[in-house]
């Protein structure tokens, strides 16, 4: 019983070193910091038990232990950062599509606000050439280009419309 309690015990020691070392290298500050009460435990574990009977099989336990937590520490921690990384990476997607869909909005508002408006047949033009701020309805008409988000007047090409919300250009 000594012998698989020595070997539970080095290989937690080592296992929570190994993944502190990883945890440390990789910046990785609060894998680290909750792994630091673990490494203490594991060692309380191991210097109760360590004073008692050491014969053979304790040894073993105790040299061998270290040897599949250092393995073990190895194989589990890119588990352990890709766990914690995903929904990192999901709210890094939900804040892109939050700014570009203000980005848009802004954009938009631009061209509506500081355009003017002209109304042919029951479609509204912005007139880009008519405003009051070129530089802000410059960049806001090269951003809604880019997006797909205006469309051009077939022979007026300082007329520029929005489609449908939905739809794009």
């Amino acid at each position: 019983m000594s012998a698989a309690l020595l070997f539970a015990a080095t290989f937690g020691v080592v296992f929570c070193l190994g993944i502190q070392q990883l945890n440390v290298d990789g910046g990785h500050r609060w894998f680290a910091f909750f792994t630091s009460p673990l490494i203490a435990l594991s060692n309380l574990v191991l210097l109760k038990l360590m004073p008692g009977p050491t014969g053979t099989l304790e040894l073993l336990g105790y040299l061998f232990g270290g040897s599949f937590g250092i393995v073990a520490s190895m194989a589990l921690h890119p588990r352990l950062v890709a766990w914690r990384s995903r929904p990192v990476a999901e709210r890094d997607a939900d804040v892109h599509a939050l700014g570009t869909e203000l980005a848009d909005d802004v954009a938009r508002s631009d061209i509506e606000t500081y355009c003017a408006c002209e109304r042919l047949g029951r479609l509204v033009w912005y007139d880009l050439l008519k405003n009051d701020a070129a530089d802000q309805v410059l960049k806001a008409e090269r951003y809604l280009q880019a997006r797909g988000l205006i469309v051009r007047h077939p022979m007026r090409f300082n007329l520029i419309r929005f489609p449908p919300k939905g739809a794009t250009a």
